[in-house]
């Protein structure tokens, strides 16, 4: 069993003192499979890829994690038409699989206006979609680890 402390503070005047506890333990390691692995030519690509899928704006959808999944896979149906898939009004991004790098901070948020502790906020990167809109998306980001 493993125990974490993390403590820091902000930059108000006076400074608020801040932190978290926690334990953890580790479980056996598990190999990760060769098929998995990216290039080794790719070691140098570094940061995040970013990729939404948007439906119009006056769909009805669930906020729920397998929904996000399925609309980002593409095997979201129309709820209004169960036999059509819905469209994806996101702009797809440069990379082969639609999505777009991002080789800095990521601090998104969805109209692009500062909200919380970091005033970077930037719009995602495909949204507003051809739809003009920026609601009714599902974002993916991820960035490779290299071991």
């Amino acid at each position: 069993m493993y125990e974490v402390a993390l403590s820091f503070q902000d930059d108000a005047d006076p400074a608020n003192h801040l932190g978290t506890r926690y334990r953890f333990a580790v479980g056996d390691f598990a190999g990760i499979e060769n098929s998995i692995a990216a290039n080794v030519s790719a070691a140098g690509n570094r940061g995040f890829r970013v990729r939404s899928a948007q439906a119009p704006e006056e769909t009805l959808l669930p906020q729920s994690l397998s929904r996000a999944i399925r609309q980002l896979n593409g095997t979201l149906r129309d709820p209004a038409d169960p036999g059509q898939a819905l469209p994806n009004e996101a702009i797809a991004g440069p990379n082969a699989d639609g999505s777009y790098s991002i080789n800095s901070v990521i601090d998104f948020e969805h109209t692009g206006n500062v909200v919380g502790n970091f005033e970077s906020d930037d719009l995602f990167p495909d949204i507003p979609g051809t739809g003009g809109h920026t609601t009714q998306f599902a974002t993916r980001t991820s960035s490779p680890i290299w071991i």
